[in-house]
């Protein structure tokens, strides 16, 4: 029997399928289809340090691994709705929140993939540059020099506020081997790791030797924000969680891990792809006999 509950999950899931494997890949495809269309190896060799060839078949493959997870996306909602018993997969008798989480995890690979293969191309860059000088920006650059000090209070207030809740909501039972301790430590470590990935970016060396000023401190504001967001959504998420033990949203956990998986896209994807749009970057360094400024 089709409940509200069920009707609500089937909308979010397909939106999530949607989003993630439809919308947002399409837009990084074009974004990288445009790149390469207006900005060919010829003109902007410093751009590709290797073959052209090689990028059209990375972002074939991506291309190719998203449409294989929008497939399978539709293939779980199908199965979900007509075939499997939900309620022999989640003890609760209501939908499994292993659905949208494991799916959602499957759809973040091709993404992930880039960002490695962006990793490559970039040492590439650095291996393969040879001008004799070069020059540094003299703008004392800090954290909050590329952040607002409010973003980051308010991700330090969500961290905070997120633990005090779980713990309220469970009598302050300080015990390791209980499921909010389990939480907190899962919460501090990922936000440390969020921290470290910020101050490597802030403080660390610049990862493109041939990047406009202007151009890495934009990408660095971008980086920084996209991180807060998403340790804001994380540390919302953990105190709707334990809420929910409180007040039985049992029947919600699959809608609101997909929930989650979409907000966690939006502010890292999503606000990246909104905040660094080609058009707006200097490209003119990639040109031969051009220093990075």
């Amino acid at each position: 029997m089709t409940t509200w509950t069920t009707l609500l999950f089937y909308i979010v899931f397909l939106s999530q399928v949607l989003l993630t494997s439809g919308y947002l890949a399409h837009r990084t495809e074009r974004r990288m289809r445009h790149v390469l269309d207006h900005y060919p190896p010829d003109v902007y060799p410093k751009l590709y340090p290797r073959p052209v060839e090689d990028y059209r078949r990375a972002h074939a493959r991506f291309r190719l691994a998203n449409r294989i997870l929008l497939a399978l996306g539709f293939a779980i909602l199908f199965l979900v709705m007509f075939v499997i018993d939900h309620s022999q997969l989640a003890g609760d008798g209501h939908i499994s929140e292993a659905f949208p989480a494991v799916y959602g995890l499957f759809q973040f690979k091709p993404f992930m993939a880039l960002e490695l293969s962006q990793c490559s191309q970039l040492k590439l860059m650095r291996k393969a540059e040879t001008a004799p000088v070069r020059r540094a920006s003299l703008v004392r650059r800090g954290l909050f020099d590329v952040m607002s000090p409010s973003l980051f209070a308010g991700a330090v207030a969500c961290l905070g506020g997120a633990i005090l809740v779980d713990l309220y909501v469970h009598d302050f039972v300080i015990d390791l081997g209980h499921d909010t301790m389990q939480r907190t430590i899962t919460l501090l470590v990922t936000n440390l790791l969020l921290a470290i990935v910020g101050g490597v970016s802030v403080y660390g060396r610049k990862r493109n030797p041939h990047q406009a000023g202007v151009d890495h401190l934009r990408k660095l504001r971008a980086s920084l924000n996209s991180l807060a967001f998403v340790s804001i959504a994380l540390s919302l998420f953990t105190a709707l969680r334990a809420a929910g033990d409180a007040i039985n949203l049992d029947a919600l956990e699959a809608t609101l891990t997909s929930l989650y998986f979409q907000g966690i896209v939006l502010l890292s994807l999503g606000y990246t792809l909104r905040s660094l749009r080609p058009e707006d970057m200097n490209f003119e360094v990639y040109r031969n006999g051009e220093v990075p400024g």
